[in-house]
């Protein structure tokens, strides 16, 4: 799963080899679909980069790239707590 910059959640669907998008009003809909999984082939993980949507693909141990206008969020790194917190 990612985030968009807008809020928006991508899932990749290892099985039916499907991209969704999740909006934030709580509609979801397919974003990429193959029926015959050439191109997503049991998709596990999902990122944005660079004006691409970048699909890592078990079943084909490849990754699938798409050119995309969606915008990647911010990543939230988890924070370790002080030994105050311990």
């Amino acid at each position: 799963m990612a985030f968009t910059a807008d809020g928006q959640l991508l899932i990749a669907c290892y099985k039916p080899d499907e991209v969704w998008i999740g909006h934030a009003d709580g509609i979801a809909e397919v974003l990429l679909e193959d029926p015959t999984g050439e191109l997503l082939n049991r998709p596990t993980n999902i990122a944005l980069h660079g004006g691409l949507l970048v699909v890592a693909n078990l079943g084909g141990w490849q990754l699938a790239a798409v050119a995309s206008d969606l915008a990647a969020g911010p990543i939230h790194y988890p924070m370790l707590p002080t030994p105050s917190q311990r």
